[in-house]
């Protein structure tokens, strides 16, 4: 479930109508994609 939370967060904070100024950056959405691929992985990885 952790995945799903994690792309849920970063749609909202990549939102400018939501955070306005406070926006995602292009690294922040790379990021954030790698550490859901990993959670991703790591959750089939334990199945």
């Amino acid at each position: 479930i952790a995945p799903v939370i994690l792309i849920l967060i970063l749609i909202l904070s990549s939102s400018r109508k939501l955070m306005g100024s406070r926006v995602n950056g292009a690294w922040s959405k790379i990021i954030g994609g790698v550490a859901i691929l990993l959670m991703a992985f790591a959750g089939v990885a334990t199945i």
